[in-house]
Parts: structure tokens; sequence; C-alpha cells
């Protein structure tokens, strides 16, 4: 058996062959599906988990609120590398942010 983490944090076992091939690299088929991107190093796969960080849709007083969180989750996609404890990190940060929005709405 096989096994590769894409850079979405799946752990993929190619002995499945639940996994794609693009442009020489491999994904699990979510990724490959939606994005058409491959799982390498120095990939320019989009994480996800980033697009509930985005902040600029809302009214002042709740930007004010999820800006932070959107920030902070932004350095750690950039800074840290892909894989389950990073994933982990940006989904229980997601779920602080929506915490905090949502007693900003009283």
């Amino acid at each position: 058996m096989s096994v590769f983490i894409c850079a979405c944090g799946r752990y993929v076992d190619t002995d499945l062959k639940a996994f794609g091939a693009v442009d020489g690299g491999m994904a699990c088929l979510s990724c490959v599906e939606v994005y058409g991107c491959h799982n390498e190093e120095g990939n320019d796969m989009p994480n996800p988990i980033m697009k509930y960080f985005e902040f600029a849709h809302l009214p002042d007083h709740l930007q004010k609120v999820s800006r932070p969180f959107g920030e902070l989750a932004s350095q750690l996609n950039e800074d840290l590398p892909d894989g389950p404890e990073k994933s982990t990190g940006l989904r229980k940060l997601l779920e602080a942010k929506d915490c905090m929005v949502r007693a900003a709405l009283g």
C-alpha cells in the first residue's frame, strides 16, 4: 500500500486509485476535480478552507471582528507546510472566527 498526503490534508491510498494526476503530480480526486492542480512541493493549489476567511463582503462592524482571523489564517497558510495538523489548525481557527462573528451579531 502506498499513501501520500494531498495538499488539502487528505490521506490518499494510491492502491485504491482514489487519486489523480495533473501536470505530472498527484492530488486527491476532490482536488483534481475542483482545482485541476497537483500535489508537489511548491504547488500552486489554493487551500480550500481559505475561502471561508474572506471578509471584504461583510459589513464594517463584522469586518472588524473577522479581519484579524483572516489575516492570521493567510499568514499561517503561507508559512506552514501543508499537512493534517495545518488543516486541523486552520479549521479550528475558522470555528473560532465563526463564533466571534456570531457574538458580534448579538
